[in-house]
């Protein structure tokens, strides 16, 4: 049944009326996160094969539809409204696809810190070195001769008895002086890497914080849209129908468009 004012979304969705929300309509961080047609052109779940097996989700244009499934569009033509759909999104998803890359960076909440230092050294050094060196040598030496042919009686103090006498004093002193001058030359290098990882601050106030920062993206994506739909929700169904006959202060009158 059709709505009070337009036309719902149930009823172009049950006349596989076409909504746009392609790639050629909208931009999206992940096509992935679309969705996808079914035979009947309507838009379905995604299913995707991963290495740890089928994971089956909605995607955004599905989510986009169910939630305003009952709503009645608020424009007056249906091709006015997949041009205002389409173009709501084109306005909002340049935003909303920097947040949905955000949600891809993986990262560990508990690690407040994770620094590497490198460095390197190099140290020259340079010195002039002047060795001094003196050496002293003195020797003295004394000698005596005496030869006699005068018979064997002592000599006296004097060598009265001697035939030939020598006496020898010597005496001899050296001296050397050594100086050397010279520069010495060193080069030393080296490397150094430093490493720091871990947290600051309690766990569970980490935890808290890494929790106030989930977001539900493809939920304010949603949201956003709400104004292209009429704000007020059809009662009618096909069980109850409308009372076109409303009560009035001065008497009844028939609203139209009932």
């Amino acid at each position: 049944m059709s709505g009070t004012f337009t036309i719902r979304t149930k009823d172009l969705i049950d006349m596989s009326f076409d909504f746009g929300l392609t790639k050629d309509d909208y931009p999206i961080h992940n096509e992935l996160l679309r969705g996808q047609l079914d035979d009947e052109k309507r838009w379905q779940f995604n299913k995707v094969d991963t290495a740890e097996g089928g994971q089956i989700f909605y995607g955004l244009n599905r989510k986009i539809l169910d939630h305003y499934f009952y709503r009645e569009i608020g424009q007056e033509s249906v091709d006015m409204f997949r041009y205002m759909l389409n173009h709501k999104l084109r306005l909002i998803m340049p935003y909303y696809n920097q947040m949905l890359y955000s949600e891809t960076l993986k990262f560990d909440p508990f690690s407040t810190m994770d620094t590497i230092r490198e460095g390197s050294n190099k140290e020259a050094t340079e010195a002039d070195r002047t060795d001094h060196s003196t050496a002293d040598s003195t020797a003295d030496g004394k000698s005596r001769s005496v030869s006699g042919t005068t018979p064997q009686v002592a000599l006296s103090g004097n060598a009265d008895y001697a035939s030939a006498f020598t006496d020898a004093n010597s005496q001899s002193s050296q001296g050397a002086i050594n100086d050397a001058t010279g520069k010495t030359i060193g080069t030393a290098t080296g490397e150094n890497t430093v490493h720091l990882k871990g947290s600051q601050g309690h766990t569970a106030a980490l935890l808290m914080q890494w929790r106030r920062s989930f977001l539900n993206i493809e939920a304010s994506i949603v949201n956003e849209l709400d104004s292209l739909f009429m704000q007020v929700t059809d009662v009618q169904d096909s069980m109850y129908e409308r009372n076109t006959n409303v009560g009035l202060p001065y008497g009844s009158a028939f609203w139209p468009y009932f």
